[in-house]
């Protein structure tokens, strides 16, 4: 992958990490929920939530790059 694109996507995932970290854990999970399609576990914390979700966005990302 070219650096160029790599970055465009780092800066993507950066954003939308800065996005999830300002909302609640409650609002994060209904994200989780929404992208994952089951309930997620909310006792694992919301940077867990987060961390999974991400990776979901990068590979999105890479997918389409």
């Amino acid at each position: 992958m070219r650096d160029d694109v790599r970055a465009e996507i780092d800066a993507a995932v950066a954003k939308r990490r800065a996005e999830l970290q300002a909302r609640s854990l409650d609002e994060v999970g209904r994200d989780f929920q929404f992208t994952f399609q089951m309930r997620p576990d909310l006792h694992k914390g919301k940077d867990n939530l987060i961390e999974r979700i991400l990776a979901k966005v990068r590979a999105e990302l890479e997918r389409h790059a």
